[in-house]
């Protein structure tokens, strides 16, 4: 593992975190991610990600800073989920 990246959704309104994930990193794309209830309370999913050998255009651009998931090195060839929640609908 390169690093771990946390980040959190807060809701004002209510006072309470809505959401949070980890991000595992590998060789500058993101390996694994993991979505938690409230501030990293129950594992909802876990999401795996495969790469191209072709260099993501979002990442060289420099656009979406802010979302992880922009900020792969490679552009990304599939993606597989684990719901533990029974409710993610991939399609």
């Amino acid at each position: 593992m390169d690093f771990l990246k946390k980040s959190k959704t807060f809701y004002p309104s209510n006072n309470e975190y809505w959401s949070s994930h980890k991000y595992i990193w590998e060789n500058g794309n993101i390996k694994k991610k993991e979505d938690y209830d409230g501030e990293f309370g129950q594992l909802e999913h876990e999401w795996f990600y495969e790469y191209s050998n072709a260099l993501n255009y979002q990442f060289v651009l420099g656009l979406f800073p802010e979302y992880p998931e922009y900020l792969t090195k490679n552009m990304g060839k599939s993606t597989m989920a684990k719901d533990y929640t029974g409710l993610l609908d991939l399609i």
